[in-house]
């Protein structure tokens, strides 16, 4: 018997932002999403070493305020970014659909599962790309994301992904 389960996935534009970009960063990008996305979900869910841990992190999340500043553009901010639990969302909002899962959490761990010899073929189509691939359909088929799936980034211009559900 199926069972219904939700997930809620980080996004690879939050994770390359928070900590490390300007907190005005990431409520632009929220706010992008927003508009492309009304009533979606931002999730974040990432290494949290990135908040003290690694290299640098302790100074600039607490010293530095950055953890601080966040928390507050996100206070005002609140006209229209709202803060919920999951379980709230969920109670506010029905599945827009499947998601068919990546088999792993980022796009450099996804290719680097690959088979030799396929990793060795997408890497020398991605070089022949010139770097292109975090929307490409065909980089999505190359890491076997199902080409049928919804999957949408609403910061991308091609509206569809590589296999990263976003928002």
């Amino acid at each position: 018997m199926w069972q219904i389960r939700l997930a809620f996935p980080g996004t690879e534009g939050t994770a390359l932002l928070i900590p490390f970009r300007g907190v005005e960063e990431s409520i632009a990008y929220f706010k992008k999403a927003a508009q492309v996305r009304p009533g979606g979900a931002a999730a974040f869910g990432d290494d949290m070493e990135k908040f003290g841990v690694w290299p640098g992190t302790f100074a600039h999340c607490y010293e530095a305020g950055w953890l601080e500043n966040f928390f507050q553009a996100l206070d005002e901010n609140a006209s229209w970014l709202k803060i919920l639990t999951p379980s709230e969302y969920i109670a506010s909002h029905v599945p827009l659909g499947r998601a068919d899962l990546p088999s792993a959490s980022y796009a450099e761990m996804m290719e680097w599962v690959l088979p030799t010899e396929t990793r060795l073929r997408y890497f020398a189509l991605h070089k022949d790309s010139r770097g292109v691939r975090t929307c490409s359909p065909l980089f999505a088929a190359a890491r076997g994301a199902d080409s049928s799936a919804n999957i949408r980034n609403p910061i991308c211009s091609t509206r569809k992904c590589c296999g990263f559900p976003l928002v």
